[in-house]
């Protein structure tokens, strides 16, 4: 009965190793108009599982029907584009959930993007991911609410977790090896 309940414990140790999302955000205040943000998210794993999601907020002077009034985003050698509050008109660079207005000067962009596997494996090499937002000359500030946020969303691999390749084992398949292993152990030495 006691290896029984020494077993279980061992399992559900084993168990409780998993792959955590783990999120990064970063802000900015808005200075000058016409502000380049760089965001550095350092000290990411290199192993990790599945895809991310890179989700950029700006507040600012962006108004309606103005086309030099723009965002551009991007990550490292990966472009998602200009938006602007005129693309409210569906056509693919932004629409009408990406944006909340306050007043007619004053308007957020909220737009989430989706990083696969395979671009996660480039921009991650070293470690690194550099995003840069960069509002053109014509977004002014607006009080203290201008402002661009980059939240950074990935599942590095925790013990346990599928390593991203698969080349190198998870201590939480080790472990469970080992209690089998143990397990049968046991269970040769109570038939002697």
């Amino acid at each position: 009965m006691k290896f029984a309940k020494v077993l279980a414990t061992l399992l559900l140790s084993a168990a409780s190793f998993a792959a955590h999302s783990t999120i990064i955000t970063k802000t900015q205040t808005q200075t000058v108009a016409g502000q380049d943000f760089v965001f550095d998210f350092t000290g990411l794993s290199k192993t990790f599982t599945g895809g991310a999601t890179l989700t950029l907020t700006a507040r600012g002077d962006f108004s309606a029907n103005t086309a030099s009034e723009f965002l551009s985003i991007s990550a490292e050698n990966i472009s998602f584009g200009d938006f602007t509050y005129k693309t409210n008109n569906g056509n693919g660079n932004g629409g009408g959930n990406d944006w909340t207005a306050y007043t007619a000067h004053d308007n957020k962009f909220t737009k989430s993007f989706t990083l696969s596997n395979a671009q996660l494996v480039g921009l991650l090499s070293d470690q690194l991911l550099r995003v840069n937002a960069f509002l053109s000359s014509e977004v002014n500030i607006v009080g203290a609410n201008s402002y661009v946020t980059a939240t950074f969303n990935y599942t590095p691999v925790d013990a346990g977790a599928p390593a991203q390749g698969g080349t190198v084992p998870e201590p939480g398949s080790l472990m469970l090896v080992g209690i089998a292993l143990a397990a049968l152990t046991a269970a040769r030495r109570r038939k002697q």
